[in-house]
Parts: C-alpha cells; structure tokens; sequence
C-alpha cells in the first residue's frame, strides 16, 4: 500500500506540461477502477456469509445496487453480520482502498488542472487526443492530493480484522464500491448527453469532489485568518516603533537645546567674569 500511495503521488505531482499526459492517466485509471473494481465486489460477495433464516430474494433485496449507503446503520448492521474471517475483510479492504486512491488521484487532476468530464469522455477519439497534445497544461495550487482513508491505514488503523473500526470500514468501503460501480454502469449505458450529465452530478464521484472543494476552503480561509492577524500584529508593532523613535527624537532635541542653554550660561558667566578683578 505504500509503495502504490507513493506513485500515485508521485504521479499526482509531476510536472507535467500537456493535458495529453494527465488525460492518459486519468483513462487508464478509470479502465482499472471499473475492472479491479467489479472483480473486487463479485469476489467479496461470494465470501459473504448468508445469515440464517433469510432467504435468497430478501438477501439480494438487502444488496441492491442502488440502495446502497453508508450512513445507512441497518444496512451496515445487517452487511456486518455477513462478513468473511479476518484476513478476508484485511484483503478486500486493503484492494478497495487501492481502488479509490485512483479515483481520488482522478479528482485530483480534475481539478487541478480543470478537467471536465466532457473532456476526458473525449480523448477516446484520435482528433481529441492529437488536439489535447498542443494543450498546455496550467495547475491550480489549491487542490491537494491526499488521500485520508490509505494515510489513516497506512498509520496504523485498520489493521486487525476483527476488529469493531476495521470491519464498519470494510463495510463502509464495500458499499461506497458497490455505489461507484453502479455509477460507472449507468453512465456507460446511457447515450442522452443531459441524461449523462444529471447522473454524473448525481454519483459518488461528484460527492467526492465537493468533499474535496470544501477541504480545499478551509485551509485558504485559516491561511487568510492568520495572514490578517499577523498583519495586525505588525502593523502594531510598526506603530511602536514609529512612536519609539519621535520620542527618541523628541528626547534627543530636548537634551541638544538643554545643553546648549548651558554651554551658553557658562559663556556669558565666564565673559562677564573676565574683566574682575579682586585685588583691585
């Protein structure tokens, strides 16, 4: 896992400089999540345990694609019941993790570079392709790579199979699977282009993508916060400082004009004095 954490973010922060290169990424990334990704469910599936007294249809009802969601706790009771041993929930976990780093190192690049589905849905043709080539590629330094999910396990969390986190993970991550899976289906076999584009607002994807833009937010928002109050702050201390110094020299002239008088006392005592004479 940390070994593909590194790549990916080494392929996240390469400069590049054509659109060309990222949109490559970005297909071969989707070819793999859609294929690893179905190979994964299907596999899993089968490891899951039917629990008794329910019957096939009710059990097949329980995993609708569509239904799928994460916060749902009955859902997430009722799959958890299921589960396989140990190792098996550390292996899918392990692999569904590896999958969504390549979705979010596709958001990544989607927004950080300003790619839009439209665009990526098009570089399958050879004259979008050729054309995409002469693009250069601009990033936004906003956008970050980081994905939390692989950094918490790669911590240390998630680790022991039996226990209560790793397994509402495993689940968690089963049905955010299963929902992007639904997702990539439903889009691929649609051929109306707004029918296309209120599904894809409507997918995982999409979510996932605004999780990112309001982590972007907040960031920028603390970095503004703190950039005024040390502006604040300096402005001040110049204030100070500004003071300091007119006192400085107000001090300064006032000591000048004071031993000037003086100077000028011991002058005019000393002419005065000159023409005395006490022994007349």
């Amino acid at each position: 896992m940390d070994l593909l954490l590194y790549i990916a973010d080494n392929l996240a922060y390469f400069p590049h400089t054509v659109i060309e290169d990222i949109l490559f990424i970005i297909k071969h990334a989707d070819s793999k999540i859609n294929g690893a990704g179905n190979d994964l469910i299907h596999t899993f599936e089968k490891q899951l345990e039917v629990v008794e007294n329910m019957e096939t249809d009710e059990v097949k009802a329980n995993d609708s694609d569509s239904d799928c969601d994460p916060e749902d706790e009955n859902m997430v009771a009722r799959v958890k019941e299921r589960l396989p041993g140990p190792a098996e929930v550390l292996h899918f976990l392990r692999r569904a993790l590896s999958i969504f780093m390549l979705l979010w190192l596709k958001i990544y690049f989607k927004q950080a570079f300003s790619i839009s589905d439209k665009k990526i849905d098009a570089y399958s043709n050879d004259a979008a392709a050729v054309e995409s080539k002469s693009k250069p590629a601009s990033r936004k330094s906003g956008p970050t790579f980081e994905p939390r999910e692989v950094i918490e396990y790669l911590a240390g969390h998630y680790r022991n199979g039996e226990s209560e986190e790793t397994q509402l993970m495993a689940v968690k991550m089963y049905f955010k699977l299963k929902k992007l899976m639904y997702d990539f289906d439903e889009i691929c076999d649609s051929s109306d282009d707004e029918t296309t584009k209120a599904k894809t607002k409507s997918s995982l994807t999409s979510q996932l993508e605004m999780e990112a833009k309001m982590l972007q937010k907040t960031p920028k928002k603390m970095q503004k916060d703190d950039l005024d109050s040390d502006r604040d702050t300096d402005g001040e201390e110049k204030q100070v400082q500004i003071l300091d110094k007119a006192r400085k020299k107000i001090q300064q002239k006032k000591s000048k004009g004071t031993k000037k008088k003086r100077r000028r006392r011991r002058e005019d005592s000393d002419s005065s004095g000159s023409d005395f004479t006490p022994y007349g």
